[in-house]
C-alpha cells in the first residue's frame, strides 16, 4: 500500500541563507528552479508497498557549518518538478531540527497497536511487563510505540505512561494513522495494520540520526531473549559483538533474529487466573514451544534501510546492491512469540506448527526479575 510520484519527477533542495538559519524566500519564476541543489527519488516497489522518498543535496550554504556548525533549526525548501513541466511544480517549506543527543546502539519500534486496554483487562500486567523488560532489563535505550486508537494510555493509565515518556526511554506516537491522513484514520478503524509500513518508514527515517540499530518489535506478545547473555543489558553486548564482525565498507542493512512460537502450559507453568494476573504472567504460563525457529524479527540499520515490512528490509527498486544480510545465532538472540497469550488463541501454536511440546525455561530469569520488581512496588 502506498502512493508514488509520477515517473521522471525531479527533486531538489534549497537551504535558507546564513547556513540555513534564514527562511527560504518564496520562488516566483521558473528560473528559481536552478537555485535548487540536485536530488533524486528513491523508490520501493513490491507486492506489499509502494513508497517514494526524496533524497537531495543541501548545497553550498552548508559550507558555513565548518565554522559555525549546523543551526538548531534548519530552513529548507523541498521542490518537485514533474514530467514535461518547465518550472518547479511543488515547493514545500521544511524546518529540520538538529539532533544533539548521542547515537544509541539499540532502539525498537512497534507495529501499529490497538486494543491494548482490552488486552490489559485480561492480562493486567501484559503491557507494563513488555515495556519494563525490554527497556528496563534487556537494554533497549529507546522504544517508539505507534498507537492507532489511544489504547496504550488507557491500558497503562496516564501517570504510568507519562512516567515512561518523561524518562526519555519511550516515544508515544498517539493516533498515528490519523496523523497521516483522514483516509488512513478511517481505514484503520477496520484494518488497523493498513498504516504498518508507513510506521516503519517513519521509524527508520527518524532513527537515522538516533540509533545504530532498530528492531521491529511488533507487539506485547513478543519477548527478546538471550540465552548466552541473560544478564541485564545483554542485548547491547550481543549487538556490539556482531557489530565488530561487520566490515566497515560493506554495510549490513538487515540482521535477522529467529523466533519460536510458545503455547500455554508446560512443566512449572501454571495457567490459572492468579498466575496470569501476576507480574510476568504471560511468560510464566507459556513454557512449551515449537521446534521450528522461523525468521521473524528484523534488526535494521536505518542509515541503509529506509523501507521495511514487518519481517524484512526492502531494497530500492532496480538496485544492483540491496545490502548485506546477517543472521543472529538463536543462542545469542531469539524472540519468544507467545501466540497463545490471549485465551481466544489457545491452540494456535499447535495449529501453526503441528506440535508445540518442547519444554523451554530460557525466560525463567525474566519472570523472576519482573516479580521482584512487582514486590518492590516498581
Amino acid at each position: 500500500m502506498g502512493s508514488t510520484l509520477p515517473e521522471g519527477t525531479i527533486v531538489g533542495c534549497r537551504v535558507g541563507g546564513n547556513g540555513g538559519r534564514k527562511r527560504v524566500p518564496l520562488e516566483r519564476n521558473e528560473s528559481d528552479w536552478w537555485q535548487f541543489g540536485g536530488g533524486r527519488i528513491v523508490s520501493f516497489r513490491n507486492t506489499e508497498l509502494q513508497q517514494d522518498f526524496a533524497h537531495c543535496v543541501l548545497g553550498s550554504e552548508t559550507v558555513r557549518w565548518r565554522r559555525t556548525g549546523p543551526p538548531a533549526r534548519l530552513h529548507v525548501r523541498l521542490a518537485f518538478q514533474f514530467v514535461e513541466a518547465e518550472q518547479l511544480s511543488v515547493a514545500l517549506p521544511l524546518e529540520l531540527c538538529r539532533v544533539d543527543e548521542p547515537v544509541r546502539l539499540a532502539s525498537f519500534c512497534s507495529q501499529p497497536l490497538y486494543g491494548l486496554a482490552r488486552m490489559q483487562r485480561e492480562l493486567p500486567w501484559a503491557v507494563d511487563d513488555w515495556l519494563e523488560y525490554h527497556l528496563g532489563y534487556l537494554g533497549f535505550e529507546l522504544g517508539e510505540i505507534y498507537d492507532i486508537d489511544g489504547s496504550l494510555e488507557e491500558a497503562l493509565g496516564r501517570p504510568r505512561l507519562e512516567k515512561w515518556v518523561k524518562s526519555g526511554r519511550l516515544v508515544y506516537r498517539l493516533h498515528f494513522a490519523a496523523n497521516l491522513s483522514g483516509s488512513f484514520e478511517a481505514i484503520s478503524k477496520e484494518h488497523p495494520y493498513c498504516a504498518e509500513t508507513w510506521a516503519y518508514a517513519h521509524c527508520l527515517t527518524t532513527h537515522r540520526a538516533l540509533s545504530r540499530f532498530v528492531m521491529l518489535l511488533h507487539a506485547p506478545d513478543e519477548y527478546v531473549v538471550s540465552q548466552r547473555r541473560p544478564e541485564e543489558r545483554g542485548l547491547l553486548k550481543v549487538l556490539l559483538d556482531y557489530q565488530r564482525g561487520m566490515l566497515p565498507d560493506e554495510p549490513v542493512s538487515l540482521v535477522r533474529v529467529g523466533a519460536s512460537s510458545f503455547a500455554r502450559g508446560g512443566p512449572g507453568g501454571a495457567d490459572d487466573a492468579r498466575d496470569l494476573s501476576a507480574r510476568g504472567g504471560v511468560v510464566a504460563t507459556s513454557r512449551l514451544r515449537g521446534e521450528l525457529r522461523y525468521l521473524h524479527t528484523p534488526v535494521l540499520d536505518p542509515t541503509s534501510c529506509i523501507s521495511a515490512g514487518p519481517h524484512t528490509c526492502y531494497s530500492e527498486a532496480e538496485s544492483e546492491f540491496p545490502g548485506l544480510v546477517m543472521e543472529i545465532d538463536p543462542e545469542d538472540l531469539v524472540v519468544h512469540h507467545y501466540v497463545e497469550m490471549l485465551a481466544r488463541n489457545v491452540g494456535r501454536c499447535k495449529s501453526q506448527h503441528k506440535w508445540c511440546d518442547t519444554p523451554d525455561f530460557t525466560a525463567s530469569h525474566l519472570v523472576r526479575w519482573l516479580r521482584e520488581r512487582g514486590q518492590a512496588g516498581v
